[in-house]
């Protein structure tokens, strides 16, 4: 169909020979010669010039390049002719603008009609930049004219399957300067865009980590190269002489392009989740794609084929999109309209590249430049999607990071609240066990019965540890864990926590060294409590992984500038060892050296996450070494403020008989046990009385007919809880003359929000259950 038309139309114009005269009136700056051109199509005829000049003085068919300059897609071998003549008494000198600027061969013969002498130039996009008139990308041929002289211009046209154009522009210099800076100024704009919208989606998928948006950047880039090898700007930075090579280049960029356009389609449509055919038919329609490229090297010779069937793919992969979009099931996603109006943008310039490339529509100054219209639109509005999507995820995210930290702080609290619960359930029996069992170990002398008073009280302190574990973890995960600043005796502790650890060593059947340096300050300000929790945990655990051998308990200490002690403990086992990609987790909070090791020595995980979390807490630094099968050292230094002599304190010594001098106390605790557990400790002081209720209201109650100095206060109480007895006394309901009684928390709630309200609403101690008669009397004594 395409040839009969071709054919008539050259039938039409067979007899319409004329030529362009430059009168003596006005030279123009431009001017075009396309209603002058003839052309025929010599197919795959390689003729000379004297055959060529023969077929058109024959009235071969011809067609004016005003009707058709584009080809389409073809290897066959095209002429052009136009005549000139030259009226002026005037050199002429112009620029012949014609072919486009990827094609590989443009040949011109320039006839003087008077001397019949002709001239040859040749150009294209296969000669080297160096040697094309300008040094510009496009096809261009310097034409000098002389005064009262007659030209005809043969041109020979030669793609190797590309498309065949036959523009006939004359430009004087300076118009050619003119419109080459515009053509320059807009393409600037363009790549630049290509370019920095390219290098934006890429940074995002570096920001984003979607596989979409680095699609989309792949898509936009390929795009721009497209335009960049149509406006011949490939061939000036990477000359080949074989056309052959830019060829292949140009296929491979439309597949690439036309496969990243899908894959792009198909993540924004999320084709693999909505429609598991369409997805199918979408990948093999990228094989069939990219397919074409390793055919078109096997078959050199059918590159115009090739071409025609990669523009076919490009409407086959615009009809596909096109299906998706309408089984799309997210028909709400209000930014869709973006994608859809951006795949509408490319294929309306799809379409007008092929219908211009085939000479269906003429080729006007949007026409032409139809292909950067609808890249630059399309590379717009997908941008926007995606940074519409992203911000809209951003937020998506930020809410739900927002429920996420609610949730968080929710489950926090509620986990607050159960290791309150659960210190309090386990510590009230606990108080009545271990407080029943101290005293019968102190009343009996029958051998066999304190050893099993003794098995009793090492479970339940071990049992406490673990409820202290589990607390202190809680603590610290809240970060209300506090130490205090006491003054303590560290070589007293030191060899108080050996004592008490070389028994479990020696019942083990292990060997125990202890040694110690000299120079051990008499009282540094620290935390003791802390400090002996982490050595006994550190030798809890060289004594539990440590079946044969010994267990080294050595500690040092060396006075530092400012008044400071670096009190040095390093603890060395002969047991299971750690592995070494295992030390650096032996930390971490519910961990152990291995599943089989919590089965084969039990323990909730915790200890070496505390201890490490305690030495941080005081700045202190703890190094680990082990070797599997062979054993492990722990060593810890942790730096002390030294008190000064003047500082010191003397501490009395406990009493052995315990006297309150008639002081009169009021015990306030729900349970029966717990007070019972109060009633054996207290009975043994001598002029002390005690009174006991059951809860805040009846505490109230007491004060109108009773004389108290001190109160015990349990926290957790029905009625009235020890909290709002507190606030009810001091705020004078007890009677003026009690507002100031001393009030002392006694509670298994050993949590430091319990610590802190206690001290808020005014009472002037906290113990925790279970108590130590010892700790207890301290506390009356120096209240009362």
């Amino acid at each position: 169909m395409k040839n009969i038309q071709t054919f008539l139309l050259m039938l039409f114009f067979t007899n319409c020979y004329s030529q362009y005269v430059f009168e003596k009136k006005a030279v123009p700056e431009k001017v075009s010669l396309e209603s002058f051109t003839e052309i025929i199509n010599a197919e795959d005829e390689v003729l000379d010039i004297q055959e060529v000049i023969l077929k058109f003085d024959q009235q071969e068919p011809k067609l004016k390049a005003s009707i058709q300059k584009y080809f389409g897609y073809t290897n066959d071998n095209f002429w052009a002719k136009v005549a000139i003549q030259n009226k002026t008494n005037q050199s002429l000198n112009y620029l012949l603008s014609t072919a486009t600027p990827m094609t590989n061969l443009v040949e011109l013969y320039i006839v003087d009609e008077q001397s019949k002498k002709i001239k040859k130039i040749v150009n294209g996009a296969s000669l080297n930049y160096s040697k094309r008139i300008l040094a510009s990308n496009e096809v261009l041929f310097d034409l000098s004219i002389n005064p009262d002289t007659n030209l005809d211009l043969y041109i020979h046209y030669s793609t190797t399957g590309g498309v065949v154009a036959i523009p006939m522009e004359l430009y004087s210099y300076e118009s050619f300067y003119k419109n080459t800076i515009q053509k320059k100024f807009i393409n600037g704009i363009f790549y630049g865009l290509v370019i920095q919208f390219s290098l934006f989606l890429i940074f995002l998928y570096f920001a984003m980590r979607g596989a979409k948006i680095v699609t989309l950047a792949f898509f936009i880039f390929l795009s721009g190269l497209i335009a960049f090898m149509l406006d011949g700007y490939f061939s000036v930075n990477f000359n080949h002489e074989s056309g052959v090579f830019l060829n292949n280049i140009f296929l491979l960029i439309l597949i690439l392009t036309g496969l990243f356009l899908g894959k792009f389609g198909e993540l924004s449509l999320k084709i693999k989740k909505n429609n598991k055919k369409l997805f199918y038919v979408f990948q093999i329609f990228y094989v069939l794609n990219i397919s074409l490229f390793p055919l078109q090297c096997i078959f050199k010779t059918h590159f115009a084929l090739f071409l025609i069937l990669s523009n076919l793919f490009g409407f086959i992969l615009f009809l596909l999109i096109g299906f998706a979009l309408l089984t799309f099931k997210n028909r709400k996603d209000k930014i869709i309209i973006f994608f859809v109006l951006g795949n509408i943008s490319l294929f309306v310039g799809y379409l007008i590249y092929t219908l211009k490339i085939y000479g269906i529509l003429d080729s006007t100054t949007v026409i032409e430049s139809s292909t950067k219209i609808s890249i630059a639109l399309a590379m717009i509005l997908f941008t926007i999607r995606e940074v519409v999507y992203l911000f809209r995820l951003r937020i998506l995210k930020n809410n739900l990071s927002e429920k996420a930290l609610i949730k968080a702080q929710e489950i926090k609290d509620l986990k607050c609240y159960l290791l309150c619960n659960i210190s309090h359930e386990l510590r009230t029996p606990l108080n009545v066990i271990m407080n029943l069992n101290r005293d019968i170990l102190e009343k009996n002398i029958d051998t066999s019965i304190n050893k099993k008073c003794e098995n009793i009280q090492n479970s339940s302190e071990n049992l406490l540890n673990s409820i202290n574990d589990i607390l202190d973890f809680s603590k610290i995960e809240k970060k209300e864990l506090k130490l205090d600043n006491l003054a303590f005796n560290p070589l007293q502790t030191l060899t108080r926590i050996r004592k008490t650890q070389e028994l479990r060593v020696t019942e083990k059947g292990l060997k125990f060294n202890f040694s110690e340096s000299e120079g051990f300050p008499n009282l540094v300000i620290g935390d003791e409590s802390r400090f002996s929790q982490i050595i006994n945990n550190l030798l809890n655990n060289a004594i539990k992984f440590t079946s044969v051998g010994f267990v080294d308990f050595d500690i040092k200490s060396k006075v530092i500038p400012n008044n400071k002690v670096r009190l040095t403990v390093s603890i060395t086992d002969s047991g299971v060892g750690i592995e070494n990609e295992k030390i650096d987790r032996i930390f971490d909070s519910f961990s152990q050296n291995s599943i089989d090791n919590k089965r084969a020595y039990g323990g909730i995980g915790l200890g070496l996450y505390i201890v490490k979390s305690l030495i941080d807490m005081q700045g202190g630094i703890v190094e680990v070494k082990s070797v599997l099968g062979k054993g492990t050292n722990f060593k810890i230094s942790i730096d002390f403020d030294i008190v000064v002599q003047s500082q010191m304190e003397i501490v009395a010594a406990v009493p052995a008989v315990y006297d309150l001098g008639g002081k009169s106390i009021l015990v306030v605790e729900d349970n029966k046990m717990n007070q019972m557990i109060i009633d054996v400790i207290t009975k043994k002081w001598l002029n002390t009385k005690v009174l006991y209720v059951n809860n805040g209201q009846e505490a109230l109650e007491a004060f109108e007919t009773n004389h108290f100095d001190i109160v015990l206060m349990d926290l957790q109480m029905p009625i009235m809880d020890g909290y709002e007895a507190t606030v009810a006394i001091r705020d004078g309901e007890a009677g003026a003359h009690n507002c100031n009684i001393p009030i002392i928390a006694v509670t298994a709630d050993v949590m430091e929000t319990t610590k802190n309200r206690v001290k808020e609403i005014g009472m002037n101690d906290y113990l925790s259950k279970p108590i130590k008669k010892e700790t207890l009397y301290k506390a009356i004594k120096k209240l009362v």
